[in-house]
Formats: structure tokens, C-alpha cells, sequence
């Protein structure tokens, strides 16, 4: 047999079919259309009506197949299918037939060549997904890197070449409603959350594209998505509501149901206004200076702003989740925090999901947090894009001006294969969040992760995923503990400077205790300027004798301290800047010895 999908639906329909004499040219009839309006080839079709037939010694093997060539001969309206085949087999077992074998969706290239398809089992329990490539002779399980192309492409280019409208639905079942009424439609596969950005390109060319969303908030979250995606390419599109769709609904249910046609769709689609150009604003300098604009709000002065998305990451067991709970309960409050804030009271909440009512009650009381009535907590919450509809409904219930999500990884849409553009991904879902929040004029905060890598550039890399996670928010906020048992908070925004700050975790509470450079002072690093201080200026090895500390970790530390500007190197001995005075021909000079050398330099001298 030339593929397992052949193999098996023979084997079911053999299991199935009372192939007895008197009924078996109707009931081959039935079953090629059946199979045809299920997605199956000629080819496919020919052969599982050749084995059924063979299989039962069927002396009429040729009548048989020639009633599948019969079947492909006509358009799909007029061929037999699934009510001549309950007839002839029993409503039960074609429910069950139909539970069995896998609907099939084929995706082809431009020039109709196939590349992959589609498996879909409608089964009790639900549907369930598989697929298959065609490499050039034979069907094979999974995508094996296959190209991924829009459903019907042939078809959708030669609609875009003749001007015609676009319509892009969720699911292959809704492109073939839609295209029984006459419209080019086209979907991506594996359903919503799945659109790419290289679909978009395949739609290059087409002069208007209306996007479908099925009636729910994943379908109207993969509206969005398609149709950002869609203006980045430049193609014009807008997405349309359709009216009378139940909960869950889609294009394909209303089509069944005899509530649209093509006239009526075409309709609706002209009632919908098209998005508007932005007005382009030309700011002179001068203009601009003198110009009196709303200034940033904070809750938290230069540290949260009072609108706008925040990520606050940090390792695991950092201690991010304690801060997370003050800064919930304390501004719920507009009490202080951090032994310094006193921050703007909002109504907040905070979706601990990592966390449990015992356990949050347990804090609470272990770090004697305020309990203020507008101060809510959850432990269970739906994951995007569903969790953005109940944050819709929630913000404007209670008015919340600030949302904090422990953690982002739990809340965050599921991801299933692996991402073309990990970038485009991390910052469209987080561009999602973003909208809403900046819809309502409020303040988001994640708690997210570090990943692995110790030696970032700078701290904002040691955040968890692409660059998208970095560059999507307004403020980055990080919890670094040091070897000391202090912290360090360092942040950086669209609307403040870089800032850090020392803290210490002190009664489960976490507050500032000074000046970050503090912190990251290491009592290695101090017993070193002092020993410089008091040495006068030493040697890798007079430092090693001194301290007892061996000559490879001296030196590590010595090019710490030289990075930072702390000492420097004369002569193939190392002094404390703080305590260094050069005298030239009697008088002071100053001299910046950071450009002198660098630690690489001195690595090599040495």
C-alpha cells in the first residue's frame, strides 16, 4: 500500500461495510463520495475501493472502480456522500465510520504540487490533530521541515491576480463554506495562535484582505495577530465581527445555517470602515519645547510607572515573589514600601500562579503586610489569549490600576513546535498585554525569569527568551542577590534613567539600604583595596602573600577592580585609585588611568 492512511481506512471500512451482493455498486458509489468530500484523491479513493473489492472477492472489480471515476467526474454537489451512506450502512456505524476516518486537509504549493496535509479525527472526546509530507513518492508522518504555505494557495493567488478580496478564516472547514458561496478564502494551518509572518507574505499583491475571527477570544486575539501581521507586509486589511454568531461560533456555522450568503457577506464587509490613516504630526523643535504634554505618573516614584507593562525578573528563589506581594498589597494599600516609597494607592491584583492561598496567607502574615480591601489575590488563571478577555472584564469590575502576573511563563499563550521568529513571538504576545493595558491607562507587572548565562553584556540580557521580551515593555526591573545575602534592584525604562539600588531581605520584607555601588562591593574586592592601601601599592604575588588568597583568584580580582575603575596598574604594580597622588616636577597632575591600559593589556604583560 503507498501510504498508512490508505492502509488503515481500508481496514476500517472492511470492519464496517456490509459488502453484500445486490448493494455493492450504490454502496461504492456512496463511499467514493464519501471519501472525496472527506479530502481524499482519485488516486487514494481508487485504491481503498480496489482493495474493499478485492478483499471480498468481488468478480466486479472493474464496475467498481469505474464508479469512482464516475464520482470524481462530477462537481461535488451532485455526487453521492454521507446520507446515501447511512442508508446503506446504518446511522450508527457511519457515525462511527465518521469518528474513524480522518478528514483530510491537503496544502500544496503555488503550482499545486503537495507538500503536506492535514489529518482531523472528530472524535468523541474531541478532534485530534496529525500530519503528514509528501518529499515526492509517498506520504510520510510529521512536517519533516516542510515549507508552510496557506491553505487553497493556488486558488488565493489567482484571486489575488484577479483583484479580488481575500478572506481569511480559522479552519479549513470555513475556507470551503466560504468558497461554496463564490469567495476566495485561505487559513493557515494548525489553527489560532499559529499564523506566521511568511503567510503574510504569500497575500503580497492582494488588494484587500478581511480577516473572520471566530466567536470567542482566541479567535479574536488570532484576528489581531493576523491582521498586525498583515499591515508589517503593507497589504490592506481590516478584520470584520460577523453579527448572529453564537459563543464559539464561526463563518462556517452561519453558511450551515442558511443566515449568510455571499451577497450579505459582502455587505457587512462594506459597513465595516476601513482603518483609518494615522494623521502625521510634524513637531518643530521649538514647538515641542514649549508644548505642555501630560507628564509620567508613577506609583512608585522612578522605579513603577503608573501605566504601561513592567518585567521583573530575577533567578528562581531570588526572592522575587515576596516583592511582588508587598508591591500588590502595599500600593493596593498606598502604603510604604521598601522602607522608603510611599506609593500611590490603586486598586490592584495580583495572579499569583506559582503560588497557593496557604501559602500567600502565611506571607502575608510572616512579613505583616497591609490586608487592604482593593488589594485582590488569585491563585487560577486561564493563560493568553483567553486570560486577556477576563483581564478586560476585571479591570473595569474593580477598577484595578495595577496587575501583577507571578509568573509570566504560566500565563503566557502555549507554545506548540518550534517558532520560525522567536523575536516576533516574545514580542507580539507581550505587545497583546501591552494593548490592553495601555487601553485601559493602567500598570502591568510580570515576574519572569533569568535564563542560564552568567557574562551578559549588560543585566538586561540575563532576561529569560529573545530580545522581544526586552524590547516590548516600558520598564525593566531586575533582583540580582549577591554573596553577601544584600540585592541589587537595578532598573531601566522608556522613561527613566538607569537606577540602582541596594536592598536587603530583612523580616520578609525587602528595603533599600543604601547605594548599589555598596553592594556590589564583595568583601573580597574590599580586603583588596585594603591591602593596596595599606601596602602602598602591591604586586599580584605581594597581594597573594598577603591575603593568602591564591595568585589566579588575585588576579581575577584585580581586573575587576581595573574594569571598575577602583585601581589601577604603574609599572607592573597595582595602587588604589582613591589613594594615588603623581607628582610632575613638583605639582599635582591628574590623570584618568583607565585609559592608561586596559585588563587585557595587563593579562598579556604579565
Amino acid at each position: 500500500m503507498k501510504s498508512k492512511l490508505v492502509e488503515e481506512v481500508t481496514r476500517t471500512m472492511i470492519e464496517y461495510l456490509p459488502y453484500a451482493e445486490g448493494s455493492r455498486h450504490r454502496l461504492c458509489l456512496a463511499v467514493a463520495g464519501w471519501l472525496r468530500k472527506k479530502g481524499y484523491t482519485r488516486e487514494e479513493v481508487l485504491e481503498i475501493i480496489g482493495y474493499i473489492a478485492t478483499y471480498f472477492q468481488d468478480e466486479e472489480v472493474a464496475d467498481r472502480l469505474a464508479a469512482v471515476e464516475t464520482t470524481f467526474g462530477k462537481s461535488l454537489d451532485e455526487v453521492a456522500g454521507w446520507s446515501e451512506l447511512v442508508q446503506l450502512v446504518g446511522e450508527e456505524e457511519a457515525k462511527e465510520l465518521e469518528q474513524l476516518v480522518p478528514r483530510v486537509f491537503t496544502y500544496t504549493d503555488e503550482h499545486e504540487e503537495p507538500l503536506y496535509r492535514v489529518l482531523r479525527y472528530d472524535r468523541p472526546s474531541g478532534r485530534e490533530f496529525s500530519t503528514e509530507h509528501f518529499p515526492g513518492n509517498s506520504w510520510h508522518l510529521g512536517l519533516g521541515g516542510t515549507r508552510q504555505v496557506l491553505y487553497r494557495l493556488p486558488k488565493v493567488r489567482s484571486a489575488i491576480e484577479q483583484g479580488e478580496t481575500i478572506f481569511v478564516v480559522e479552519g479549513e472547514k470555513c475556507v470551503h463554506a466560504l468558497e461554496k458561496l463564490g469567495v476566495p478564502a485561505t487559513t493557515n494551518p494548525f489553527g489560532a495562535e499559529h499564523w506566521r509572518d511568511e503567510f503574510s507574505h504569500q497575500l503580497k499583491g492582494a488588494n484587500k484582505v478581511v480577516i473572520l475571527p471566530d466567536n470567542d477570544a482566541a479567535g479574536r486575539c488570532h484576528a489581531q495577530k493576523v491582521l498586525t501581521s498583515l499591515e508589517k507586509h503593507a497589504i490592506p486589511a481590516k478584520i470584520v465581527e460577523l453579527p448572529g454568531l453564537g459563543p464559539g461560533e464561526d463563518v462556517f456555522d452561519l453558511i450551515s445555517r442558511g443566515e449568510i450568503d455571499k451577497e450579505r457577506l459582502l455587505a457587512l464587509v462594506r459597513q465595516v470602515a476601513e482603518p483609518p490613516t494615522p494623521e502625521i504630526r510634524l513637531w518643530s523643535a521649538e514647538e515641542l519645547s514649549k508644548a505642555e504634554l501630560p507628564q509620567v505618573t508613577w506609583l512608585l516614584p522612578d522605579l513603577l510607572p503608573a501605566q504601561g507593562l513592567t518585567v521583573l525578573a530575577g533567578r528562581p528563589k531570588s526572592g522575587k515573589s515576596w516583592l511582588a506581594l508587598d508591591l500588590a498589597l502595599s500600593i493596593a494599600a498606598g502604603a510604604e514600601i521598601l522602607d522608603q516609597f510611599q506609593a500611590r494607592q490603586v486598586p490592584t491584583l495580583y495572579v499569583a500562579l506559582e503560588d497557593s492561598p496557604a501559602r500567600l496567607k502565611s506571607r502575608i502574615e510572616q512579613a505583616g503586610l497591609p490586608t487592604p480591601a482593593e488589594g485582590f489575590i488569585t491563585t487560577t488563571f486561564p493563560c493568553m489569549p483567553a486570560a486577556l478577555e477576563q483581564l478586560d472584564r476585571l479591570i473595569d469590575c474593580y477598577g484595578l490600576g495595577l496587575v501583577i502576573v507571578d509568573t509570566w511563563g504560566r500565563f503566557r499563550p502555549a507554545r506548540r513546535g518550534k517558532a520560525v521568529d522567536i523575536y516576533a513571538q516574545d514580542y507580539q504576545e507581550l505587545a497583546e498585554l501591552k494593548r490592553l493595558l495601555d487601553t485601559h491607562g493602567i500598570a502591568g507587572l510580570l515576574v519572569h525569569h533569568f535564563n542560564k548565562s552568567r557574562d551578559s553584556e549588560h543585566w538586561s540580557d540575563r532576561i529569560l527568551g529573545s530580545t522581544g521580551v526586552i524590547g516590548s515593555p516600558d520598564t525593566l526591573l531586575a533582583l540580582t542577590r549577591t554573596p553577601e545575602g544584600a540585592a541589587l534592584l537595578r532598573a531601566v525604562g522608556r522613561d527613566l534613567s538607569e537606577t540602582e539600588l541596594a536592598l536587603k531581605f530583612e523580616n520578609f520584607r525587602w528595603r533599600i539600604v543604601g547605594e548599589a555601588a555598596e553592594v556590589q562591593m564583595s568583601e573580597s574586592r574590599r580586603e583588596i583595596l585594603e591591602a593596596l592601601r595599606l601596602l602602598g601599592g602591591a604586586t599580584p604575588q605581594e597581594l597573594a602573600d598577603y591575603t593568602g588568597k591564591p595568585g589566579g583568584t588575585i588576579r581575577r580580582l584585580l581586573m575587576g577592580l581595573r574594569r571598575d575603575g577602583l585601581v589601577v596598574r604603574v609599572g607592573g604594580r597595582y595602587f588604589a585609585l582613591d589613594d594615588l597622588v603623581i607628582k610632575h616636577q613638583g605639582k599635582l597632575v591628574e590623570v584618568d588611568f583607565r585609559k592608561c591600559s586596559t585588563p587585557e593589556s595587563d593579562h598579556r604583560s604579565e
